[in-house]
């Protein structure tokens, strides 16, 4: 049976993108104020934003850590990318393995 991959490489190349312009459009935010976000709102977004990629490279050290190697480049595009790139990691192991298994 082929397993439909639901998530495509443009998927995560699109959400990596999404991800990459917020944190940009935040830090000009807090440099020069165009939308005039109050500056408590935004730290405290970049905060949860810090906090949910520390526990998303934590998943991804426990699931995938011996696969990565080395893993810190991994572990920085997740702190600035999230988990769009854990989900493109995964996705090139089930690639491999699955070009493995029809070889």
């Amino acid at each position: 049976m082929k397993r439909i991959n639901m998530i495509t490489t443009r998927h995560v190349i699109i959400s990596k993108t999404i991800v990459g312009l917020s944190w940009v459009v935040g830090l000009a935010e807090l440099a020069h104020p165009f939308l005039y976000i109050p500056p408590t709102w935004l730290y405290v977004v970049m905060a949860l934003s810090l906090a949910a990629h520390a526990a998303q490279c934590l998943y991804f050290t426990r699931q995938f850590g011996h696969l990565a190697r080395p893993l810190w480049p991994h572990l920085a595009q997740i702190m600035v990318f999230g988990m769009p790139h854990v989900l493109g990691f995964q996705q090139s192991l089930h690639a491999r393995s699955d070009k493995a298994v029809s070889a």
